[in-house]
């Protein structure tokens, strides 16, 4: 029940790494977002202004769900930024039951990828592309899957405008089972705008396509003072999965912390937190 249940929330389990992006409702495909810019647009490496370590770690259903999170960014020279990303998600400590029947083995699926990404700004700042190549590993009960996978993206900044474009897992991800199964997963499309009207308030949309559906998500981000910027987004807008989301994201140099909260109809309060660390 736990898996049929929640299989619309978590069909893309890496992206829940994501917190300030989260508490923006995922609707930074535009934006320079830094290191959580991987899971939706490459290109938003850009964004880091210095080298950068980050440390994530959340967990639903009263843990039996986890995920950790380990990446690290370095700006080499030319403009050029480079990242590995290193998520994880678990789910575990659930009976295996069969035919009725309760098993004393536990049932885990545990999911890992190594993320490797550049980034370049290009044309005198305006535009930035981005790269990621990946590789996922699978655990399911007893059977163990691979699969590779390149997502690509750009940036054009334009005054107080940026428009973002992504095609994440460009031609689709195929997980090769032990058994002898593949199972194919479709590449999605992102494209998104932002506009920053003021100096400390930045507005964002995007659109997802994925399957020949389609979903919008809108946020806003708020730079109350020095210290503070303030989250709100709506994620997948009038569809089953739509949340509110909120969070803040806390300066103290060379720390920096993120934290989003959401009430979900299926998984409750979520609380996310995210240490980051700069460094030269």
């Amino acid at each position: 029940m736990f898996i049929v249940g929640a299989s619309h929330i978590l069909a893309n389990p890496m992206i829940q790494s994501c917190v300030a992006n989260f508490a923006k409702g995922n609707a930074t495909t535009a934006e320079q977002s830094g290191l959580e810019a991987v899971y939706r647009n490459p290109a938003g490496l850009v964004g880091l202004q210095k080298n950068t370590l980050s440390i994530m770690s959340g967990s639903y259903f009263n843990k039996l769900y986890s995920i950790q999170e380990l990446a690290f960014a370095y700006r080499l020279k030319n403009k050029l930024i480079f990242a590995i990303t290193l998520p994880t998600r678990r789910i575990t400590n659930i009976r295996y039951q069969e035919n009725e029947t309760l098993h004393n083995e536990i049932f885990e699926d545990k999911k890992q990828q190594v993320q490797f990404s550049l980034a370049k700004q290009l044309v005198q700042n305006k535009l930035s592309v981005g790269l990621t190549m990946a590789y996922q590993t699978q655990k399911l009960y007893k059977s163990k899957a691979n699969g590779y996978f390149i997502s690509l993206g750009a940036l054009w900044a334009k005054g107080p405008f940026q428009i973002g474009t992504a095609i994440q897992r460009l031609g689709g991800l195929t997980i090769n089972w032990d058994y002898g199964k593949k199972e194919h997963i479709s590449p999605q499309l992102l494209t998104g705008l932002t506009w920053t009207p003021k100096k400390n308030l930045l507005l964002l949309t995007d659109i997802e396509y994925q399957n020949n559906t389609h979903a919008f998500n809108i946020g806003a981000s708020y730079h109350a003072n020095p210290l503070i910027n303030l989250h709100i987004g709506l994620n997948h807008i009038q569809q089953i999965d739509q949340q509110l989301n909120t969070g803040l994201s806390i300066t103290l140099n060379p720390i920096n912390i993120h934290y989003a909260y959401t009430n979900h109809e299926l998984l409750g309060r979520i609380h996310k937190i995210k240490f980051i660390y700069d460094f030269h």
